[in-house]
């Protein structure tokens, strides 16, 4: 299982839910997400997590932010823009546009702004990825939160938040909603 619960994604929201493209879900493949979804996106829980990371980093992340682009592996998923993530204290709540109530995906996320690019791990909190990490990495820029994070769980922290074919992450923009 990926980043969101992608059996439910496949049968109730399509593309809203899955990061991978609608040829792997054609295929029948499963779909490994993630948003976490960062995030998409939010992150971490356990031993390992305890505590909430970098205090000023995290403030600057807090508010309501609206999805504006997305790109998982390196092809655009139109389904997830218009998501909202919702990022209070150390914990991040994503709901995609058309999703159904209680579809929300919840993370608790720990930030390190001293890395180069800035790190952001998330946990799962519920779904199918519930209790596993994904590893991320972000950027924000005035009221533009950019975050890339590997699809799948304990995957590789991506290394540049540019969308490259083949590259098991998921790229997600978001507009500060004011």
């Amino acid at each position: 299982a990926g980043f969101i619960d992608c059996k439910a994604s496949r049968q109730d929201m399509g593309l809203a839910f899955g990061f991978r493209h609608a040829t792997t879900q054609r295929k029948g493949l499963l779909m490994r997400c993630a948003f976490s979804a960062s995030l998409l996106v939010a992150l971490l829980l356990g031993a390992g997590f305890a505590g909430a990371g970098d205090k000023k980093a995290q403030d600057e992340f807090q508010g309501r932010w609206k999805v504006t682009s997305s790109y998982a592996d390196g092809t655009e998923v139109k389904g997830h823009i218009g998501a909202l993530l919702v990022i209070k204290g150390d914990k991040i709540t994503l709901a995609f546009p058309d999703a159904k109530r209680g579809a929300e995906r919840n993370f608790k996320i720990k930030l390190d702004s001293a890395k180069n690019p800035k790190a952001i791990d998330a946990l799962a909190l519920d779904g199918g990825p519930k209790g596993q990490t994904f590893l991320g990495i972000y950027k924000v820029k005035g009221d533009t939160l950019t975050w890339g994070m590997s699809n799948e769980p304990d995957g590789k922290r991506p290394t540049s938040l540019e969308p490259k074919q083949g590259d098991k992450a998921v790229i997600l923009t978001a507009e500060r909603v004011k």
